[in-house]
């Protein structure tokens, strides 16, 4: 499975002054459901620092992994949750957040795929 996530009809109002890059209400799909967030980040400070939120419902999961390359009918059910994050783009290693993912209705074929989609939405 390679590290691959798809987003479909993206929308979002867009402002970039020199001390802030916003996407204020971003809107998309994946695996035919319903992604929404925000994301700021401060382009001249140091390190350039961000913040983001998301939550996302009605994703199915069996979508999203053969989208990413694994094979159909591993994971069955549809996935919702939400994550808050703030970190600085030139250090991957100072990220932060918290966050929790559901899988409703859901049968996993594999325990390794609950690792492949912990790797594919992290």
């Amino acid at each position: 499975m390679r590290n691959r996530f798809f987003l479909e009809q993206l929308q979002s109002p867009l402002r970039y002054e020199p001390e802030v890059l916003e996407l204020s209400k971003v809107s998309a799909r994946a695996g035919s459901g319903e992604i929404n967030g925000y994301f700021a980040m401060q382009p001249e400070a140091e390190d350039s620092p961000f913040t983001t939120s998301v939550t996302f419902r009605n994703v199915l999961a069996d979508q999203i992994v053969t989208d990413a390359g694994g094979p159909k009918g591993t994971v069955q059910g549809k996935l919702e949750g939400n994550f808050e994050a703030s970190g600085k783009t030139a250090d991957p290693d100072a990220l932060i957040g918290k966050g929790a993912i559901f899988l409703r209705d859901g049968r996993v074929q594999q325990y390794s795929l609950l690792v492949l989609l912990g790797q594919i939405l992290q």
